[in-house]
């Protein structure tokens, strides 16, 4: 695997945050995450659960789980964040947005020890999975819900394929469009549309950022109908034009 694809792969850091700051990830984020709360509290809130988050606490965010987060101390939070796309999970539920309840002390000392550089390398990403096998037994599962089953079958097709319409997708998941906006607006709160485009624009960052192909190539290979809609769709999902962003990260 390429080494900057691999890096990008996973995402270590200790955050420090002013509080009190608030987040809205509407869409969720691009990867999964396992954090620990070092100094100070936050609220994680999404549409079935508040869940309280105290020092010392070790808590788990699913990839692209919308949800909104407080964060409130004196004067700082600071927490442990380790985040990773590919969830090698031994079961075919979900794991939930939680609190970990009791997790044995060797997940406190691989915290300890990822956290002391929070360097992306073999060493660190075989702890991170250490870490996740010791935590599994103690992590609240629930079964996929037919919406949640429905999205999951739509964000593979659509990451597998380009010039797809919506029409197409529904077709892939065998069920109609009205269905498929449904279930998007109660899993994502947002509509599939809109999860191309973040599918998309991610393919481009990773294109971006290990190669010197031209706006208007990586355009037409992530089928968009014209460069200037490829800028357009960047730049509304990343903030940042795509040439920006690639010079910004150096290539």
């Amino acid at each position: 695997m390429n080494n900057t694809i691999f890096s990008k792969s996973f995402n270590f850091s200790t955050q420090t945050r002013k509080s009190p700051h608030y987040n809205n990830a509407k869409m969720g984020n691009y990867c999964h995450f396992i954090a620990r709360m070092k100094k100070g509290k936050a609220k994680l809130v999404d549409k079935n659960n508040t869940i309280t988050i105290n020092e010392g606490d070790i808590f788990f965010i699913p990839a692209s789980h919308p949800y909104q987060s407080y964060w409130t101390g004196d004067c700082i939070t600071i927490h442990d964040s380790f985040g990773f796309e590919f969830f090698p999970s031994p079961k075919d539920d979900l794991f939930t947005m939680q609190v970990i309840k009791n997790p044995p002390q060797k997940a406190h000392e691989i915290f300890d020890e990822i956290s002391t550089n929070n360097t992306v390398n073999l060493h660190s990403v075989s702890l991170l999975y250490s870490l996740l096998d010791i935590l599994f037994p103690y992590m609240q599962t629930e079964p996929k819900s037919k919406a949640e089953i429905i999205v999951e079958s739509a964000e593979t097709f659509m990451t597998n394929n380009k010039n797809f319409s919506m029409a197409d997708v529904a077709k892939n998941c065998a069920i109609s469009e009205s269905v498929l906006y449904s279930a998007f607006k109660k899993v994502k709160g947002a509509t599939p549309v809109d999860v191309k485009h973040k599918i998309l624009v991610n393919k481009a960052i990773n294109i971006l950022s290990t190669t010197d192909y031209t706006i208007e190539y990586i355009s037409q290979e992530l089928g968009f109908s014209s460069a200037t809609y490829f800028r357009k769709i960047f730049t509304e999902v990343t903030g940042k034009r795509p040439k920006d962003y690639r010079t910004y990260h150096g290539f």
